[in-house]
């Protein structure tokens, strides 16, 4: 869904600001040149403190990522097995393991550097602390790990105003809370919390981008109107670069979806190049980048942005949807299976990569697969199945088509189906004027369904409809791609190389 893209598209935004890289050279190159960071281990007995692990794993990422020349994959996922095998699975030259354990206000972190060809322990270190101070401890270990990777004759790294550490520590719960939006109140706890830390250090910017982006998500996840939600957020991204303007570029995530929503295409891509643009880069950037050149029909465009999320975060499981998608889209299968099926081990899920990876099975000549990947999504949402069998009777044989149809009609009536199930559905039997109507919701305020369907190989014939090309008039898109440089040939969009 759109939503938990933007999300961490938001989680971008705000990582990347904590601390910017230097413009300095080093003065020789480092003995190694990639790390992959694995999530820190949270031993403390209680588990609200997971936060602390989670967030000295991403900054500490976000603070090596400084180095030129240097490549950093912040791992998302536990990887098991010996060192050297895993740096060689995860493209690295070595493999950094740590842990933290928090008991009262004291915290401790250990960690371990391994090098991938030969097994040995480069570095092993801890710092130790207070829960107060958890920013200073982060400097402490960043620079650590720095001096043994790169030299200690590299640049420091650059060190960043301290916040208050009061307003760090709810800036950090707040992070937690929104990563976990999915469950209860947290998305409200969230608010919350980064109001709580604009309050206790007005000019802490990463706080207000943490809160631009909850609000952001009002609208999808709890009915707030559009424009309420929209409002919130980018009035609160306004007030924090004027407090803080170094957070400008990393807030171009915040806008890029924004516009995106609304069908501002120039405003969006050129927001979405900001960010993508900062000396640090989020996967999530490209990620979210790439849904946005597909939903214009740059499908091209659409995969190069998003491979380049995999370099830096390759066992992403919305990244590897997302390639699974884009090739998909590209009609390059063995591409898309062997993505789909690392989606999927990785623990993808969602309407879109299921109904997706549906319709690569029906390509591929597994129909009864693809049916009961259509079961899993359709029961995902909580809607009625009842006219799943009888759609894929009619694929099977055409005879049973207007049985089909009637069983989706009804469904439909009675909105016991999604959108883009139906847009798909009514034209592969033949209703191009009823597939016509489902895409014309895209001319409503916001998203009725993933915009990039629209160019998907599968509705090549809703592509011919007479009332196709006014739909991408009436969406702003004709208007966009005169302005890059793009054409329209009745089926694809060409766009100049880059």
């Amino acid at each position: 869904k759109i939503v938990t893209a933007a999300v961490t598209l938001g989680f971008l935004a705000i990582a990347a600001y904590v601390w910017l890289p230097s413009d300095s050279l080093q003065d020789k190159p480092p003995a190694v040149r990639s790390l992959a960071i694995l999530p820190f281990e949270n031993l403390s007995d209680d588990p609200t403190n997971a936060y602390i692990a989670g967030g000295i794993k991403t900054v500490l990422g976000q603070r090596l990522a400084e180095l030129s020349e240097f490549t950093i994959k912040n791992i998302r996922d536990q990887h098991e097995g010996e060192p050297a095998k895993l740096a060689a699975r995860l493209g690295v030259e070595s493999v950094l393991y740590g842990s933290v354990q928090a008991l009262n206000d004291n915290l401790h972190v250990v960690y371990e550097i391994v090098r991938g060809s030969d097994g040995v322990t480069m570095l092993a270190g801890s710092e130790s602390g207070q829960i107060g101070d958890l920013f200073a401890l982060q400097e402490r270990l960043a620079n650590a790990v720095r001096d043994e990777l790169a030299g200690s004759q590299t640049p420091q790294l650059i060190t960043r105003r301290e916040p208050d550490s009061a307003a760090y520590n709810s800036y950090m719960r707040g992070m937690y809370e929104l990563e976990l939006r999915f469950d209860g109140d947290n998305l409200e706890n969230a608010i919350d919390l980064f109001n709580e830390s604009i309050r206790l250090d007005e000019k802490y910017g990463p706080a207000y981008l943490g809160l631009a982006t909850a609000y952001a998500l009002m609208p999808d996840y709890r009915g707030e109107p559009l424009d309420e939600g929209r409002g919130r957020a980018l009035d609160t991204i306004a007030t924090g670069v004027s407090r803080d303007p170094e957070i400008s570029d990393q807030a171009g995530a915040i806008h890029g979806f924004v516009y995106q929503q609304q069908k501002k295409w120039l405003e969006s891509e050129a927001a979405y190049q900001r960010a993508i643009g900062a000396s640090v880069v989020d996967s999530n950037a490209f990620t979210w980048y790439s849904r946005m050149l597909a939903c214009v029909g740059r499908l091209e465009d659409a995969r190069d942005a998003v491979l380049m999320a995999e370099v830096i975060d390759p066992d992403n499981a919305v990244v590897n949807s997302r390639i699974a998608m884009s090739f998909t889209w590209l009609e390059n299968d063995a591409k898309a299976r062997e993505y789909f099926d690392r989606a999927n081990e990785l623990g993808a899920t969602g309407e879109i990569h299921v109904i997706v990876e549906a319709l690569l099975l029906l390509s591929e000549g597994r129909a009864e697969q693809s049916m009961n990947s259509t079961y899993d999504a359709v029961e995902l949402s909580g809607n009625s199945t009842e006219w799943i069998e009888p759609v894929f009777r009619a694929l099977q044989d055409r005879v049973h088509a207007e049985e089909a149809l009637a069983a989706v009609n009804r469904a439909w009536a009675d909105k016991e189906i999604i959108p883009h199930i139906v847009l798909f559905v009514r034209t592969f039997l033949g209703d191009l004027d009823g597939a016509m109507d489902i895409a014309r919701l895209l001319e409503n305020e916001g998203e009725a369904f993933s915009m990039e369907i629209i160019f998907a190989p599968q509705l090549a014939p809703l592509r011919q409809h007479p009332d196709f090309y006014l739909l991408l008039e009436n969406l702003g898109m004709v208007d966009y791609w005169d302005e890059v440089g793009c054409t329209w040939d009745g089926d694809r969009v060409h766009c100049p190389a880059n």
